[in-house]
Parts: C-alpha cells; sequence; structure tokens
C-alpha cells in the first residue's frame, strides 16, 4: 500500500462530515443509524447485514440535494422518495463492495403492505429497518431529551404499523423502547462509535491504491452529483493532476498521492447548499463567503484520516494563491509547494473547460489564454510551462470523462424504463 489508508477512518470522517457540516442532514444519518443498529441486532441480523445496515444509514439521504428535498423527507409518509433513493443508491453503487448497501439505501422508504413490489424488486430486509428507524428519527425534536418523547413517538407510528411500516419490525422497536439507554444513545453515542461497530473485514476489500481510488472516487460523486455541472469534476481533476505529475517526473508515491488529494479536494463542498453551487447568477458577498468555506472544511474532514496528513493539506490548499489573494490560509508562496500547485492548475484546467450555471465552458484556446492572463503569475509558472505542451490532449482526454460521467449521471436521474 502506497498511502497507509484504512478505509474505516476515510469513512469515518467523510459520514462525520456529512452528519455535523451538512446543514441539511445535520445529526440526522448519526441518529438513524442508531436506531437502526439496534433493531437490527433485536432482529438478528448477521454481521454482514448489520455492517450494511449502519453504513446505509450513515449514507441514506446523500441523494437529497437541496433544502426543498430535506422539508419534503420531513413528512412521516414521503410522497415521491424515488428521486433521492435513486441517486444516493447510484451513487454508492460505484464502489462495488458497496452494492448492498447500494439496494438498502435504493429501497428504504418502501412500504411494508406494497407486498408485489416488494418481492419484485428483492427488497433487502433491512430497507424495512431503515425506513422504520428513518421515520422515528424524523419525529424526534434534536432540542428535547429523546426519552421525553418516546409517548409521542410510538402513538404516532403505531396507526402505520402493517401498511408503512413491517410489523415484526415495529414490535422490536416497542421492546427496545422500553430501555432507556436505546433513547440515551440517539441523543449521546458518537458517529466514531457507531462505525466501530460496522466489520469492515466482511466487506473483502483489498487494502491496495486502486481501491483507494475507487472508493476516494466513490464519495467524490456525493459532492460533484450535486449538480450535473459537476458531475465528473473531481474525476477531471485528479487526471489532470495525476498526468501533471506523471510528466514533471515525481516519485510514484507522490503521483499517487496527488491523485488522490485531487480526488478529495472538494469534499468540503458537502458544507455548501445546493442552491449557492448552481445559482445562475453572480453570488452575493455573503453568499461567496460561505462558498470560500469549503476548502477549509476539506482539510477539516481530511485531517482526521491518520496516514493522509500530507494529501489533506494539499487538498485543502487548492484555492490558495501565491500573491496571498487566495483562501482560506493566505498561505506564503514558500509554503505553496509543486503538489499544491500541480492540483489548482487542475482544478482551473478542468473547471474553464466545464459549464456552470453562470457561464458556458470555454473552448481549449480560451481557457489557456485565460490561465496564462489571470493564473500563472499568481500559481506559479512551471506548472503551467508543463500544462502548455500537454493542454490538447488533456483537454480530449476530460472531455471523454465528462461524457462517461454524464451519461452514468443522466442514467441514475432519469431512467430509461
Amino acid at each position: 500500500m502506497i498511502y497507509d489508508l484504512k478505509m474505516f477512518d476515510v469513512m469515518s470522517a467523510f459520514i462525520n462530515a456529512i452528519d455535523v457540516v451538512n446543514p441539511i442532514l445535520k445529526h440526522h444519518h448519526r441518529r438513524v443509524a442508531i436506531i437502526a443498529y439496534y433493531l437490527g441486532e433485536a432482529c438478528g441480523l448477521n454481521s454482514f447485514q448489520q455492517s450494511n445496515l449502519i453504513l446505509a444509514c450513515s449514507l441514506h439521504d446523500i441523494g437529497a440535494l437541496t433544502v426543498k428535498d430535506s422539508f419534503e423527507l420531513k413528512e412521516l409518509d414521503v410522497v415521491n422518495p424515488e428521486a433521492h433513493e435513486r441517486l444516493g443508491a447510484g451513487i454508492i453503487s460505484s464502489f462495488t463492495p458497496f452494492e448492498h448497501m447500494s439496494k438498502i439505501i435504493r429501497h428504504h422508504h418502501v412500504k411494508a403492505s406494497d407486498k408485489a413490489i416488494n418481492d419484485e424488486l428483492a427488497v433487502p430486509y433491512e430497507s424495512f429497518i431503515l425506513h422504520l428507524a428513518d421515520r422515528i428519527e424524523i419525529l424526534l425534536k434534536t432540542d428535547e431529551l429523546a426519552l421525553n418523547q418516546k409517548v409521542y413517538v410510538i402513538t404516532t407510528l403505531s396507526e402505520l404499523k402493517g401498511s408503512l411500516f413491517d410489523e415484526r419490525i415495529f414490535r422490536v422497536f416497542l421492546d427496545l423502547a422500553e430501555k432507556e439507554q436505546f433513547w440515551f444513545d440517539i441523543d449521546y453515542m458518537s458517529m466514531h462509535d457507531l462505525l466501530e461497530k460496522v466489520d469492515f473485514e466482511c466487506f473483502s476489500i483489498k487494502n491496495n491504491i486502486e481501491t483507494v481510488n475507487d472508493l476516494v472516487a466513490t464519495l467524490s460523486k456525493v459532492i460533484d452529483y450535486k449538480s450535473r455541472y459537476t458531475a465528473a469534476h473531481s474525476a477531471r481533476v485528479a487526471h489532470v493532476a495525476f498526468r501533471l505529475a506523471k510528466q514533471m517526473n515525481l516519485e510514484d508515491k507522490v503521483c499517487s498521492g496527488i491523485k488522490l488529494a485531487a480526488y478529495m479536494h472538494d469534499f468540503g463542498k458537502i458544507a455548501i447548499p445546493t442552491e449557492i453551487l448552481e445559482k445562475p447568477t453572480s453570488l452575493t458577498k455573503e453568499e461567496f463567503n460561505i462558498m470560500k468555506t469549503h476548502p477549509y472544511y476539506t482539510y477539516e474532514i481530511l485531517k482526521h484520516v491518520k496516514g493522509i496528513e500530507e494529501l489533506a493539506m494539499w487538498a485543502g490548499s487548492h484555492h490558495e494563491k501565491l500573491d496571498n489573494s487566495g483562501y482560506p490560509k493566505k498561505t506564503k508562496a514558500q509554503n505553496i509547494g509543486i503538489e499544491i500547485q500541480i492540483i489548482i492548475y487542475a482544478d482551473i484546467f478542468s473547471a474553464l473547460s466545464e459549464d456552470r450555471p453562470y457561464r458556458s465552458s470555454m473552448e481549449l484556446e480560451k481557457v489557456m489564454e485565460t490561465i496564462k492572463n489571470e493564473y500563472k503569475g499568481i500559481v506559479g509558472s512551471t506548472v503551467y510551462e508543463v500544462l502548455l505542451p500537454m493542454a490538447e490532449p488533456l483537454f480530449c482526454e476530460i472531455k471523454e470523462i465528462r461524457e462517461t460521467i454524464n451519461e452514468e449521471y443522466d442514467h441514475i436521474i432519469h431512467p430509461v424504463n
């Protein structure tokens, strides 16, 4: 293994970020996962099922992109859950070891009474557990002790057993509800402690650089798939950064690290509302300040992953500039190493050649003219001189990447029946 990157650390950091940083899903995933963990254990799930259930609960609403989506999901019986179920499952399924988990997410609003549909779709039993756990959490106010809301939750949900919820799972819930520990853990158990209950070995994941790349590429889609405009962005940045690093004859370990950091550079956008990312006009000063938080959060998320402290710094520095005009740290020029410069150039080159809500994509000649006039002086000339003769083939390569990923994205969002 080139970087000592453990799956637990990556998943724990990313899932915790969704739960704590994301303004739409704050604390929801953690609390749902805790409830489901207790339900799954009481229902006798095996280690593989229980591990998939906990991770599925920790990621189940990643397909809910907007504030509007989040409000709709707070309804007890969600009217149209299809879109966010499909998107969330589509993202997760791109990492092969998570195939079963994606099926749980895909059907986590299925009604127990729809037996014919459930049989036809082969809905995993864990989906029914997730559904009940999700609805229990929706009823709980976060500013009041969960135990004090026990009677209200049971009374409200009892009317829906057998129709919305599986009766056997509901009976299990009633037994659990008698234990104060169950309610206290909903309020106080940490995501880290919960994820320690996951048996990551049951996924039979090889700890090599290819698998790590696949994992971070999948997690980057949670960010990139917030918008069709950015669906292929991280993959394109990673490709350009890796090619530039190779061309500069950097060590294999450094090249691999740059690629990983490039895949993860926008992880902090988990904190940015989609309404800002997709705004078709210029951002206000206040909105731009919110946008500026994303490299800060990228670093804050990744710094907790053991073994990649260096990569966390590279990824979180992708908006720094040599003249101190960048953000968020206003890093001094001598501390912006060649690895960071490569990622900055890869990000700029990729972004300028992509459509955005507020402008159309640029052709290669315009991209390079813009980079020369607006960025060369403040990012550095060393990487620019390497990029210049590579620009045309790189432009074609990332165009192919965009077409491939956009096709996958469109298939998830608008499936052909």
